[in-house]
Parts: structure tokens; sequence; C-alpha cells
């Protein structure tokens, strides 16, 4: 109905079909469209059972909640995220070959609906270089819609 328009935003969050990140929109009340928090657990609620058998999964770790994400601010235009160690841990055990994929669905789907320039990750409070082996986690990540599907090759 139109007034269900009114109240419901649609988003983008990006999952993945293994390679690449794959856009997929999500239904948001209006009121938590932009919020940070409310989108970082939509990435976590994952894959819908339809998206797993078109062969699209989640770039998070099953059993992550909105519990595990301590804070998130956003301050010049960059999004402060601290999470817990569990979290950190988590990354650590899903690996190297899906820590790209796992950071920049969070980068991606958050700097593309809130309008933050960058995320910036913290663990317990303070930046960690390394997890899982791949990235430099204590730098500044920026929007990157170069590993999208959208426009890949």
């Amino acid at each position: 109905s139109q007034l269900t328009q009114c109240l419901v935003s649609r988003k983008i969050i990006y999952l993945t079909d293994g390679q690449t990140l794959i856009p997929v929109s999500r239904a948001l009340s209006r009121k938590e469209s932009s919020a940070p928090r409310s989108l970082f657990t939509l990435l976590m609620n994952g894959a819908t059972d339809q998206e797993k058998g078109d062969g699209i999964m989640e770039t998070l770790p099953p059993g992550l909640t909105e519990d595990n994400v301590l804070g998130i601010a956003l301050v010049d235009n960059r999004l402060l995220i601290n999470l817990d160690e569990s979290f950190a841990q988590e990354i650590i055990r899903f690996g190297k070959e899906k820590e790209q994929l796992l950071c920049y669905s969070i980068v991606n789907t958050l700097c593309r609906n809130t309008g933050a320039s960058s995320v910036t990750f913290f663990f317990e409070s303070r930046q960690r270089e390394t997890l899982a082996g791949l990235l430099y986690w204590a730098g500044q990540f920026v929007y990157n819609p170069g590993i999208d599907a959208d426009n890949a090759g």
C-alpha cells in the first residue's frame, strides 16, 4: 500500500556469491533506514532462503548478533565501529579467503546507506593490525564499488 511505502525504505546490503559482493535490497523502517546499527543488523541477518537457493550467502560468520557490536559512531563523516573480541575471533576463524568480502560487505553496506566516506574498526575499543591475515584492520576503509558484482568486469 501507499502508506507502507511511506514507512519503509529500501536499502542495499552486500552479500556474496563466494567470489564477489552482491548488492541485495532489503526493507527497513524509514525511522531506522539510515541508522548504522540497524543496517549492520540487517547484514548480520544474512541471506534469505530464496537468496541461498540462488547461490547467495552471507559474508559474516553465523552466530554473530548485534550484541557483538559494542558501538557505532559517525564522526566527521567517518564511521567508527567497535566490535567485541568474539567478533574478532570469528573473523579469524572465518579465514583469510573470506576476510576481504566480510570487511567490504560491512564497509560498502554502511557507507552506501549512511553517506559516510569511510569506516574504522575497533575491537574492544582498540585497533588491531591483523586478524585473519589478509587485511590491515587498523586503517581506514573507504567505500569500494569495484568489489561489487554491479561494477566488476
